[in-house]
Parts: structure tokens; sequence; C-alpha cells
């Protein structure tokens, strides 16, 4: 039985690396930057439960140092699962100063594990690291450093439990929205099993008080929780996006772009077109702009014709034609055929047409003059 029970705990960590690892390896198919910090979350999310299942089994006293290294790593996770949620919720993700102070607690962590080493305190002392509960380490005799230590697994359960009920309330009222049915089934089940990681985690959180049981079975919960959000989102293709391509048109469901934060708006366009090149894509169309923006193409045409005085078409069009000069120049060897179809044309005579109606001279020449 206990071999089960151990096997299911570590088995978290290992299935958070294999996703991690197929997320590295897809990345280059991926237009956005945020993969990213969805892989690092991973990645530091497995090393969360890799840091408790050592410390709850007691299978390993030999790799006992190794808790004092992910305990800092632990109090990542807490800020990484908010900037994800974030990310949700806007439509220019940047990185923010603010945003670095959520990692503090982390490097306090780190710092009062160095302090061991400092201090002379023998890590590989397996007895000081077994499972007790919080009463029981009170009234133990151990030394003050390692009652800290037991405190900080304690902490970073309580800090992530912090973020994320914030976070499952605020999700929670885009729940309630008309919206594609099909697509809000899928994630109001990703969203339960989501809600399932958190349960646990407050679970594992109130088990330290009570029972070391409590906690090891709110760690298979987890698992459990992960392996099943993970089925679900498999069955769209970027299930992330899905989910903020909803909630943005929930934000803007009205016809018009009244009431709608427009900077945001055409910022995230132009970063669409200028970071991501989605103009390269030959089928590039009104509806997939505005499904990427969370809002009606009613709205993006009349965002583009009001605000940016251009037609859709236009308006992508001098973003090929810009990106075709600079490979007309950049990549002198390369045939003009290739670099129209390189920024979406799928015609050689209509970029012919658009280039020289819009620079006023025909691709060779331009490469000629400059």
């Amino acid at each position: 039985m206990d071999f089960i029970v151990n096997f299911l705990m570590f088995f978290g960590f290992l299935f958070l690396l294999i996703i991690s690892a197929g997320l590295i390896v897809n990345r280059q198919k991926k237009k956005g930057q945020i993969e990213i910090l969805f892989i690092f979350s991973f990645i530091v999310q497995g090393l969360f439960i890799l840091m408790i299942s050592l410390y709850l089994s007691g299978l390993y006293p030999a790799l006992y140092w190794l808790i004092m290294i992910l305990l800092p790593v632990s109090y990542i996770f807490s800020p990484l699962w908010i900037l994800r949620y974030i990310w949700l919720f806007t439509f220019k993700y940047r990185i923010k100063n603010i945003y670095f102070v959520m990692f503090i607690p982390s490097i306090a962590a780190a710092v009062y594990c160095l302090a061991g080493v400092v201090l002379n305190q023998d890590i590989s002392q397996a007895d000081y690291l077994r499972p007790r509960l919080l009463a029981e380490i009170y009234s133990s005799g151990m030394p003050a450093y390692w009652k800290g230590v037991y405190y900080l697994i304690t902490g970073a359960k309580l800090y992530l439990v912090l973020a994320i009920i914030p976070t499952f309330f605020n999700f929670f009222a885009h729940l309630r929205q008309k919206t594609d049915v099909q697509k809000l089934m899928l994630i109001k089940i990703g969203y339960c099993f989501a809600l399932i990681l958190g349960v646990a985690i407050i679970f594992s959180f109130i088990g330290d008080f009570f029972s070391i049981g409590f906690v090891k079975a709110a760690v298979i919960m987890a698992n459990s929780s992960i392996c099943l959000y993970y089925i679900v989102s498999q069955s769209h293709s970027d299930y992330n996006r899905m989910i903020k391509i909803m909630i943005h048109k929930v934000k803007y469901k009205q016809s018009s772009i009244n009431g709608m934060d427009i900077d945001s708006v055409i910022n995230r366009i132009h970063e669409i077109m200028e970071l991501e090149k989605a103009f390269a894509d030959e089928d590039i169309s009104l509806k997939s702009i505005a499904d990427e923006l969370g809002i009606t193409t009613h709205q993006l045409s009349q965002l583009l014709n009001e605000k940016i005085k251009k037609n859709f078409r236009t308006f992508v069009n001098e973003y090929r034609i810009k990106e075709a000069k600079q490979f007309l120049i950049d990549e002198r060897d390369r045939s003009i055929l290739s670099i129209s179809g390189a920024v979406g044309f799928n015609s050689y005579v209509t970029f012919c047409t658009t280039f020289l109606k819009m620079t006023g001279v025909s691709p060779s020449q331009y490469r000629k003059e400059n």
C-alpha cells in the first residue's frame, strides 16, 4: 500500500516534467512568447510536488538536501500562477516591475536556507525532515532553525492558497456568460479540475495541522486533477488561448466599441502584427484576428475604420509590404516570388500590384534603388 501511495505522489512530478518537455519541443510552432511562462510554471509546479513528496515519503534520506534547494523554488509557483491568470485577462501582456514583488517570499526562503550553511546546520539529518504535524514541531526540542524549515514548507502552501482563491472567484464570473456552448462546457470541465487542484492544496495546508495522511491524500488528489486537466486541455489545440478569447468576448460582448479599452485593443492588434507576424498567414481574416482579440468582427471592423482609418485588407497589406521591403533589401539573393509568399500573399500578381500601389514602384525596381 505504501508503495502505491508513494508512486502516486511522485507521479505528479514526472507527469509535469513530461508535459514541460512536450511544450519545449512544440514551442517553435507557437507564435507568442507566453509559452515560456507556461513551460516554466509547469516545471516549478513539478518541483514543488517533488519537494512535498520527498518530505512525506521519507524514502530517500540521502536526498533530503534537495528539499532545502527546492524549498525556495516552491515559493515561485504562486507568482507564476498569478501571472498566468493576468495573461488571460489582458490584451497586451508585459512583465511589470511590480510583479517582481511577488517573488520576495522565494528570495527570503532562499536566504533562510542558505543561512543553514552559514550556521553549520547538518542538512543530511533525516530525523529533522521527517513528516511531522506543526503542533509536534512546536513542542519538540529540535533546533529553532529546523522548526523554521517546517514552517516554510507549510508557508509555501499558504502562499499558494492566497494566490489561487481570488483567481478562481474572478474566473468563475465568466463561466456564467453566454458563449459557444461546446467550448463553454469544455472550459467548465477544465475549470472544475483546476478547482479540484486548488481544493487539494487547501487540504494539504490543513493537513499539516491535523494529519500527515491527509496531506498525502491531498497530494494524490492534486496529481489526479493535473492529469485530468491536461486531458481536457488536449481536446483543443490551444486550450489556454481559447479561454483567453472567451473571456475577452465576454468583456466586450456589446455590438459597438463603446466602453471598450480601445488603446489596449489597438496595442494588441499591432502586437499581433509586429511581434507575432499574423499578416504572414495567407488565411488571415477579420474573424481570426477578432477571435484572437476576444471581440466581435463588427467591433474589429469598426475599430479599424474609425480609430485607425483603414479597412482590414489595407491594414494587413501595409504590414505585408513593409516586411517585403525589408526582405528585398536584406535578402538580395531571395526571389521576389519567394518573398511574396513569405509575407502572406498567395498570388504573385496580387503582391506586385499591391506593392506598386503602396510604394509607387515595382518590387524589382525597389530592390535596385535600395
